[in-house]
């Protein structure tokens, strides 16, 4: 069998082994933050040509399924998986060039070498949060793209031709706009000038366009996210940092990088732990780690200064290259990838494993030295069982996210520590997770517990607030509502849901004040809009009732509530034939109080 033979059977193998492995979980519901994929977010990429927008080639594929194939999430999860089989793929074409190359004296292991890593990363545990998690596709584009990328610059390396160069940059463009967390993948290609080609002052003149590119593409992307750097640029970090604060932490603007930075240091070794020995009980949707309270914290004071020394380690081994310079490129690669950790300040999501699935895809880099001084059929057969033992875990892992309940519960049991910033999250996602399956008991004690943990949470007491609502408890519901915006005076969703709540007390005045002041705040929000379609339609002010509804509809088609309060308001006005079609949809939307009405048993 040729090697051109052998290559195509390796990746009919790869992507056999992704569909089986992930066919079971095609069906999963999203979770968590893949709510952003509303019809306004698909509709919206789905018909714009490319925009120097932060990951508008990863959100445009969404667009583009939605387009193509509507909004059964299987063809989104279905793409998910098609891109990890591809980087799986692209890993495995690098390996193998790279192998040969350094390699030449080896004439079959290199090509087993390369792919058992591919297929290793391919059921890794912890790669499951890149594919399974819908909306972090970005992070599978990127990782796909910038292994393309560094496949290209290899093959230039070694035929030193400059329109692979040229190609390479081009990938680096895409990875970028894809997931600019992948910034730092041209230090990755000059480890590979290192590795292959050694020190030489002729690699700066011969390297200088691709450097060129690469810097003018970097520098583009960091000017696209220049708020971002050495600041709190996640959602809720300022709430995180006030907690910390509570808890006894120095948390001043000044203090809080510097401590996210020891933080970052130590937490380099806990990804690389996780990849390393990927035991289910280190791995959940959403780890909390206990951040340091000064500089001198134990044990991320020690993690730093182990930070700080593994480039210098991977360094020469590196310039060792062969097999020993390999180990330095696994050991590199992750490091430098994963600099943009310290680039922001982590307080609210200091630990997230979808990330990692970028940094570490090439420790498989390693495998040539791992197995160096056992017989060929030993190693081959050590990886093979590797694999095998991969399977239990990566299972456990994929199966976590079967349903919302099942993500945030095992977000539950694996986060214990109350000192760490923002655990809360857990408690009242699961919460919401019960409450949606009808538990009520259960979402209350949840979001107990969540507000026992911070009750300075704006988000902890609207989300109580909310099952107060829906339970007709209508004054706890205000008191909650009335909490949460003395907390966070701007949060729309709380005003749009006590906009609710007063007008069941039948305070119109002041529902009328909230509904307006939420979609003020947040125009692009569809409850806001139903909200105030429905007091102003208790106002008797119908027309411009059924304008909020055909608004609230614009931003959301298929929005169940906004066709049934439409409906609502239509049939109450005699215009019986136009609302049947608003109750069919409410009812396929899951609104069961519109399938009577609709004539729907």
């Amino acid at each position: 069998m040729s090697w051109q033979q052998r290559t195509s059977w390796a990746i009919a193998a790869f992507f056999t082994a992704a569909l089986i492995l992930y066919w079971g979980s095609l069906r999963y519901p999203p979770v968590f933050d893949d709510g952003q994929l509303t019809e306004r977010f698909l509709r919206s990429y789905a018909s714009t040509l490319f925009r120097f927008d932060l990951r508008w080639f990863s959100y445009a594929t969404f667009g583009w399924v939605y387009e193509a194939l509507g909004r059964d999430w299987i063809w989104q999860r279905l793409l998910n998986v098609l891109l990890h089989a591809a980087v799986a793929t692209t890993l495995f074409l690098f390996l193998k060039r790279l192998f040969a190359a350094l390699l030449p004296q080896d004439q079959t292991a290199p090509a087993w070498h390369a792919f058992f890593g591919a297929l290793l990363f391919l059921a890794h545990p912890a790669a499951v949060y890149g594919v399974a998690y819908l909306m972090q596709r970005s992070v599978l584009m990127a990782a796909l793209f910038a292994l393309l990328s560094l496949r290209l610059f290899l093959e230039g390396l070694l035929r030193n031709k400059w329109h692979w160069f040229i190609a390479s940059a081009a990938a680096y463009f895409v990875a970028v706009f894809s997931k600019e967390h992948c910034v730092m993948l041209p230090a990755v290609a000059a480890t590979l000038v290192l590795l292959v080609r050694g020190w030489s002052f002729l690699n700066l003149r011969q390297l200088a366009l691709p450097f060129a590119l690469y810097a003018a593409i970097a520098l583009l992307v960091t000017l696209k996210a220049k708020g971002l750097l050495g600041t709190r640029y996640e959602p809720f970090a300022e709430a995180a940092v006030r907690q910390l604060a509570e808890s006894d932490h120095s948390a001043d603007q000044f203090d809080a990088y510097p401590l996210s930075v020891l933080n970052q240091g130590l937490l380099f070794f806990r990804y690389l732990a996780t990849w390393l020995l990927p035991w289910p009980g280190w791995m959940s949707i959403d780890v909390r780690p206990v951040f340091p309270s000064h500089l001198m914290s134990w044990p991320q004071a020690v993690g730093l200064a182990a930070w700080l020394a593994w480039p210098v380690a991977g360094t020469v081994l590196l310039l060792r290259r062969g097999r020993v310079g390999l180990v330095g490129l696994a050991m590199l690669a992750p490091w430098l990838l994963a600099i943009t950790e310290v680039a922001t300040v982590r307080v609210q999501e200091p630990f997230v494993l979808y990330r990692s699935y970028l940094w570490m895809s090439l420790l498989p880099a390693a495998i040539p030295a791992a197995v160096a001084r056992l017989r060929p059929g030993w190693g081959l057969a050590l990886l093979a069982a590797a694999g095998l033992a991969l399977l239990p875990p990566f299972f456990d892992r994929l199966g976590s996210f079967s349903s919302e309940f099942k993500v945030w519960n095992d977000a539950v049991l694996k986060n214990t520590d109350a000192r760490a910033p923002f655990s809360d999250r857990a408690w009242r996602n699961r919460g919401v997770a019960q409450y949606k399956a009808g538990r009520y008991p259960e979402a209350l004690a949840d979001f107990n517990q969540a507000l026992k943990i911070d009750a300075r949470s704006a988000l902890g007491w609207m989300t109580r607030g909310t099952l107060y609502m829906r339970a007709a408890r209508s004054e706890e519901a205000r008191a909650d509502f009335d909490r949460a915006l003395e907390l966070d005076p701007r949060q729309a969703e709380a005003l749009a849901r006590r906009c609710v709540v007063l007008m069941r007390l039948k305070r119109l005045d002041a529902a009328l004040a909230d509904c307006l002041a939420a979609a003020d705040l947040s125009p692009d929000n569809v409850d806001s809009y139903t909200s105030l379609g429905m007091v102003r339609a208790l106002r008797g002010e119908t027309l411009e009732a059924e304008l909020q509804y055909r608004r609230a509809l614009q931003l959301e088609a298929k929005d169940g509530d906004a066709h049934y309060q439409y409906g609502v308001l239509l049939r109450g006005l005699g215009r019986i034939a136009e609302a049947r079609p608003h109750f069919a949809a409410a009812c396929a939307a899951g609104v069961q109080s519109a399938c009577k009405a609709a004539g729907v048993h």
